[in-house]
């Protein structure tokens, strides 16, 4: 699975943000003043549209993708609505992520991805391979 890379990203764009425009909370604003919150719906209403995907909403028609963060996670505590965000984008390098709905089906569970041995299994083969 991978280890946090969506909020990784999103960190780092704004860190760039920061150095280009010389001032912090690019995407922040006085309604929505959450960096974290307005980082990840910005990179879910880009994505959604760029694949052409109706995202966002649990509604009849829309793809059922959920992320769920593991609330007992130490850099949750105390968190709630966009905070959580916030902590997800700006924490640390932990994963956060405890499970993943991928249209409906489950994809990861626990921090584990389906087949996620297997898969690293041919990994593990495929460098040693490359390395022979």
């Amino acid at each position: 699975m991978s280890r946090g890379r969506p909020p990784r990203e999103l960190r780092w764009l704004e860190y760039a943000q920061r150095l280009a425009h010389r001032r912090r909370n690019i995407v922040a604003s006085n309604s929505r003043p959450s960096v974290g919150a307005a980082l990840w719906r910005k990179a879910l209403q880009g994505g959604a549209r760029a694949l052409g995907r109706a995202t966002g909403a649990i509604a009849p028609g829309a793809r059922a993708d959920l992320v769920v963060l593991d609330g007992g996670h130490v850099d949750l505590a105390g968190r709630e609505e966009d905070t959580i965000l916030d902590a997800l984008v700006f924490s640390g390098n932990d994963n956060l992520v405890r499970d993943v709905i991928v249209s409906g089906k489950w994809v990861v569970r626990e921090g584990r991805a389906d087949g996620e041995d297997a898969i690293a299994a041919r990994y593990r083969n495929a460098l040693l391979r490359l390395i022979d």
